[in-house]
Parts: structure tokens; sequence; C-alpha cells
């Protein structure tokens, strides 16, 4: 029975936009009022995406990981056809 739910929901999806926290926001959500220089490092290398902020090393890692192939080999790549990906990653790197 599980099998036919898998081809009834195939394709189907909710999509949910989320977006960076503003660095403002980032410091409302850590509660910080000093030492803005040091967070604002961390904050970069973070992106703000809220998904990442109750996660620390590897686990923090794999999801910007994700979050960067979800947004750079999916979406870009597909919605705007290109042709060399190898390319494009490295100009996403640098």
């Amino acid at each position: 029975m599980s099998g036919e739910f898998a081809t009834y929901l195939s394709g189907r999806y909710v999509e949910l936009n989320i977006y960076s926290f503003s660095f403002r926001e980032y410091l409302d959500y850590y509660e910080i009022t000093s030492d803005f220089k040091s967070h604002f490092y961390r904050y970069l290398e973070d992106g703000g995406m809220p998904s990442t902020f109750d996660y620390r090393g590897d686990d923090k890692r794999l999801i910007l990981i994700d979050l960067y192939n979800s947004i750079v080999l999916k979406d870009i790549i597909q919605r705007n056809n290109v042709k060399n990906v190898d390319l494009l990653e490295e100009i996403c790197n640098v």
C-alpha cells in the first residue's frame, strides 16, 4: 500500500520560503549586546540561516552544505539551464 501512496504523492511538495536572518535579527536571537565584531564574523560564516542556529560543528556544516546544494545545484542550474556546472561551482567557491 505504501508504494501506491508514493506513486500518488510523487512530484507534490509544499514550498517553504526561508530567508536568512539580518544581522540585527541574529543579535536579537542570541541576545547579544556587545562584542559585535566577533559575532559578525560568526554570522558571516553561518550565513544567518535560522536552521543552523541550534547546531554546532559538523551538524551545522552539513546543513549549510545541503542549503548550498539545494540553492545552487537545483534552483540556479535547473532554472537557468546552466551547461557548465563545474564552472558555476568554481565561481561559487571563490
